[in-house]
């Protein structure tokens, strides 16, 4: 047999499973150097990018979500227990300033047995704010002279305002506030000005 023909016996070599040149960064193809296109580059940038934001705007409205709900709170409990930080001036402007979202917290509060100071503040600022969801601002006058507490209410007529607001609110609250819109003080616009 020739010598050119004779079979070689071939030693295994010993192959790097990830090779690197000399500096140790990875390349997959030795020499060749990998481009992307533009479109390429820009759709990974987007697909990147996307759910980081969508991430940070959900962090952001549960945030907001949070610290106005546990600041009206804190206030509503202050205030409800006679418990005023700053004699219930700024208190009330904070209720003011935070709009349709302090209404749940206003009328879950409404009991007979709060200080009549309280009760009447919180059911003025309750009629006042289901007022700006009405055309024009507005709320019926009857509607008004049956929610608000004067100093002179008790026993039967005190009961009856409370539970005049809190079914009005079972009734209608989710026309006044959504949860779910904590950017804004001002919700929603009452369409019928008798509130059905």
């Amino acid at each position: 047999m020739p010598a050119h023909r004779r079979a070689r016996v071939r030693r295994p070599r010993k192959r790097k499973i990830l090779p690197t040149s000399g500096d140790g960064d990875f390349r997959l193809f030795r020499g060749r150097t990998v481009e992307y296109s533009s479109v390429v580059k820009t759709s990974t940038r987007v697909a990147l990018s996307l759910p980081i934001g969508v991430m940070l705007a959900i962090l952001a409205w549960t945030g907001t979500l949070l610290y106005w709900h546990f600041r009206i709170r804190a206030v509503v409990r202050a205030e409800s227990l006679g418990n005023s930080w700053s004699g219930g001036v700024d208190e009330w402007q904070f209720l003011e300033r935070a709009g349709c979202r302090a209404l749940p917290y206003l009328v879950d509060s409404l009991t007979e047995s709060r200080n009549q100071f309280y009760l009447m503040n919180a059911t003025h600022r309750i009629a006042t704010e289901i007022a700006h969801g009405y055309p024009g601002g507005t709320i019926p006058y009857d509607v008004l002279d049956g929610w608000i507490v004067d100093s002179v209410d008790s026993g039967t007529g005190l009961r009856r305002k409370v539970y005049a607001i809190q079914s009005y609110w079972r009734e209608h609250g989710r026309r006044h506030h959504q949860w779910w819109r904590v950017w804004s003080g001002r919700c929603a616009t009452v369409q019928n000005p008798n509130g059905s």
